[in-house]
């Protein structure tokens, strides 16, 4: 039976989700899509080609590029079940029949029956799926759909009461199993979980794999793998450089052994053997191949160097040419390496999207100080001023590990390749984290912008921004940057990031509000080599008009335009224009950068302009400092701005023709119509047009 309070727990909590978006409809009955999420899992190698990364499938997690999770709901009672759930996930779309529309409020997504024809269009496009409704039509639904394990998504199903949660699809790679526990929990109901690895409490060895970020040659053998590890029969293991995983299944209550190529346990016998290793095994060492499962680590890195305009395929040869002499999987390779010279070689470009490897540049200096394990290049010292590239790219992208492979040229390529001396940091991927800190207080700063800057590697940002953060235990390092340099402060985030590390782009007051949002914006837009795996989030702040209107009253209840008096970016003709457009409308305008050391006129000729429209009489508010020390708060008129002395530590308010000031206090009227009498005040009803 359901817990008693569940399903109060359920509304509870659903209450507490964060709200979604405008609402949308999407057509998927006929065949349209809409403005759902698109894009499958990408495939590894080619049938019958030699290339790499080898074709034992997806070098990327299962679903990447797919959206989130898709909460599909059947009948009426499952719609709530599925509403809840949806609120409770956060990044979930909720798909509901088109009939059902109208018992919902907020963000949701309709579709047209055929169920089945639907779940086709979603099933590619999701990473995970919640059907709400029974298992056996799930089951029978889906199964035309079935792929494989790397690519399938995760599938839940909840019954429409809400009572029972099962991992259907896709338990560990896909991460149903944890889905369903996490559900089970939300709901106050029951998770079922079936496969045998969790039942037994040993471990998922494709998740363990997965988690490492190394890739498996023998996926189709785990099955078999893993019912010899239930049944207890002693596992040969064969780890290159030691890692533990020995240890790690021995912990799990796995009969393993260390073994290695050239034992005879190993190369003669029939047991189980894992080689976790990036080097080609003798061929000796892989028969019986049946009971053999290959795992590359993953620990090389390719330093490259090439002419320019090298094609694509001729680095690729090379590499392959390199790898295949000394006996090294093309599977085993993480990342690549160059000089930050070749950022705009199409050639190394393509073969690193060939490969889906994250490519690395590093500087002269950088390359300059790594040591040199062959002669000089003349062409390097000419060109660039270094010794050599490719050896010094590898060493340095790859931490400081070992060199196994020094410099080798193929048809104008040099070629190294290095092991990694940390393997988990070389794929870790960054994170880009554009925090919006608000006007200052700490109090004012929201919770996500503080726990990111707690968990970050680098925080970067303008010198004031990065004092702001000062009494913030920033586990990582701090980079200041002048007033001006904006963009020097996105690439050095960016180059951060590449390194794998967090980090935190600080911003003032809301980053998408003349904030750095818009400085990577202008880069991404301008093709500034900034990698499309690069995990890249906005983090909201309050910003500055916010915290000046709370200060003044409020002057912004109506209809508003935020115009900066800058002209770093903007001609003053263009600036012009917009004030008197905005002016001409009546709108309260909200003027940041009112005055700098270079432009003391702007904000005398901005409410000259303001003077055209409306009375110099018209109340004006004057905030300096919001929520920072030297907090500065006054309300003036119109006329008097022409002769304030102000700086780009300020924001001023101008009303419209409504606005007054009242006990100290600007208010712009919302236009409410208020009745009463004594000490009541009642609101009348709406009138006939929008608005609150």
């Amino acid at each position: 039976m359901r817990p008693e309070g569940a399903s109060a727990s359920v509304a509870a909590d659903a209450c507490r989700a964060r709200p979604f978006s405008p609402p949308a409809e999407v057509d998927l009955g006929n065949g349209g899509w809409g403005t759902a999420g698109q894009g499958t899992a990408q495939g590894g190698g080619a049938s019958g080609e030699e290339r790499g990364p080898d074709p034992a499938g997806p070098s990327s997690p299962p679903g990447v590029g797919r959206e989130a999770t898709a909460v599909v709901a059947v009948t009426g009672k499952g719609v709530s079940v599925g509403l809840a759930i949806s609120r409770w996930l956060g990044e979930a779309d909720l798909f509901v029949p088109e009939h059902l529309s109208s018992r919902l409020e907020g963000r949701h997504l309709t579709y047209r029956f055929p169920l089945s024809g639907f779940l086709a269009k979603v099933y590619p496009r999701y990473r995970r799926l919640v059907l709400v409704l029974a298992l056996g039509a799930a089951v029978r639904l889906l199964a035309p759909l079935l792929e494989d394990k790397r690519s399938d998504p995760g599938v839940v199903v909840v019954d429409e009461r809400g009572w029972n949660v099962i991992s259907l699809l896709s338990g560990h790679l896909g991460g149903a199993n944890a889905l369903a526990r996490e559900l089970a929990a939300f709901l106050g109901a029951r998770a079922v979980i079936t496969t045998a690895t969790d039942l037994s409490g040993l471990p998922a060895l494709d998740l363990l794999v997965e988690e490492k970020g190394w890739r498996c040659e023998d996926h189709v053998k785990f099955p078999a793998l893993l019912s010899a590890m239930l049944e207890g029969e002693e596992i040969l293991v064969y780890q290159e450089g030691g890692g533990g995983l020995v240890e790690e299944l021995a912990a799990c209550g796995v009969n393993v052994s260390p073994s290695a190529p050239g034992d005879p346990a190993w190369d003669g016998g029939r047991k189980w053997r894992i080689a976790v290793t990036d080097r080609d095994l003798p061929s000796p060492s892989r028969a019986p191949e049946g009971r053999l499962v290959i795992i590359r680590p993953r620990r090389l890195v390719l330093g490259l160097g090439c002419r320019r305009g090298t094609p694509g395929e001729e680095i690729e040869a090379a590499v392959l040419a390199t790898l295949r002499r000394h006996g090294l999987s093309p599977a085993g390779v993480s990342l690549l390496a160059t000089v930050a010279d070749k950022r705009e070689e199409p050639g190394i470009a393509l073969f690193a999207a060939r490969w889906e490897l994250p490519l690395r540049f590093l500087s002269r200096e950088e390359l300059g100080a790594a040591p040199a394990f062959s002669p000089p290049s003349g062409a390097a010292l000419r060109a660039l001023g270094i010794p050599g590239v490719c050896e010094q790219a590898a060493l340095v992208a790859g931490g400081g590990g070992e060199l196994l492979v020094p410099k080798e040229t193929y048809r104008g390529v040099t070629v190294a390749v290095a092991s990694a001396r940390d393997e988990e940091k070389i794929r870790r991927r960054g994170e880009l984290k554009v925090v919006g800190l608000g006007p200052g207080d700490v109090d004012l700063m929201s919770p996500r912008a503080l726990r990111a800057l707690l968990s970050a590697d680098t925080v970067v940002g303008y010198e004031a921004y990065v004092r702001q953060v000062e009494h913030i235990p920033v586990p990582g390092r701090t980079v200041a940057f002048r007033m001006g340099e904006e963009v020097e402060r996105v690439r050095a985030a960016v180059r951060e990031a590449m390194e794998g590390k967090v980090v935190c782009l600080v911003s003032g007051g809301d980053p998408g509000i003349y904030g750095m949002a818009g400085a990577l914006g202008d880069l991404l837009l301008r093709g500034e080599g900034i990698p499309g795996d690069l995990e890249v989030e906005m983090i909201p702040g309050i910003p500055a008009l916010c915290a000046a209107a709370a200060l003044l009253g409020s002057p912004l209840a109506g209809d508003f335009a935020v115009i900066s008096l800058s002209d770093y970016l903007v001609e003053w003709e263009e600036i012009e224009r917009r004030i008197r457009s905005s002016a001409a409308a009546d709108m309260v305008l909200v003027l940041y950068n009112p005055a700098s050391s270079r432009r003391r006129e702007a904000l005398a000729r901005a409410a000259e302009i303001v003077m055209e429209y409306r009375s110099g009489r018209t109340p004006a508010g004057v905030v300096r400092n919001a929520f920072r020390p030297g907090q500065e708060v006054c309300t003036v008129l119109l006329e008097d701005l022409r002769g304030m002395e102000l700086g780009m530590d300020s924001l001023v308010l101008v009303g419209n023709s409504s606005t007054r000031v009242f006990r100290g206090l600007m208010i712009t009227p919302r236009g409410h119509r208020l009745e009463g009498s004594g000490g009541g005040v009642k609101t009348a009803p709406p009138r006939t047009r929008e608005g609150g």
